[in-house]
């Protein structure tokens, strides 16, 4: 990607980024609870109970780092029927997430947490202590 948000492929220019970056970004954005889950239909992305199907999900893996859920559940905490949905899909497009950090084993007792949630369950001591840390890049 070029600065002024252009993409190169080979020695064309164009200004749309490719599908998997469009996927990548709107995926991003509702790990970290910038975006509702209803903007999946953007990403051409539906979620449903096997798991996330895209026009190539072949091509499509999220990078995604423990603070990017600590961030997600920050963001949605405080509404109960938004924190529901976010928990709900961060655990079904859970297959589709690669840990890029060091606190991976953080990030997976962060999921732990967000599995309970997807349930309804209150958010625990726990997991906030978990969000706390992960935003702070701090070891868990």
């Amino acid at each position: 990607m070029y600065m002024d948000g252009s993409y190169s492929h080979g020695e064309k220019s164009h200004s749309t980024p490719p599908k998997a970056a469009i996927d990548s970004s709107v995926l991003r954005a509702m790990v970290r609870g910038e975006l509702p889950v209803h903007e999946l239909s953007v990403a051409s992305i539906r979620i449903g109970t096997f798991g996330a199907n895209t026009a190539n999900t072949k091509l499509l893996s999220l990078r995604v780092s423990t603070a990017d859920l600590a961030e997600g559940l920050m963001n949605v905490k405080d509404d109960e029927a938004k924190l529901t949905d976010w928990a709900s899909f961060i655990l079904v497009a859970a297959d589709l997430f690669a840990f890029e950090d060091e606190n991976a084993d953080c990030g997976h007792r962060l999921l732990a947490c967000i599995w309970d949630l997807a349930f309804g369950a209150p958010i625990s001591p726990a997991a906030m202590r978990l969000a706390d840390v992960a935003r702070g890049r701090k070891a868990c």
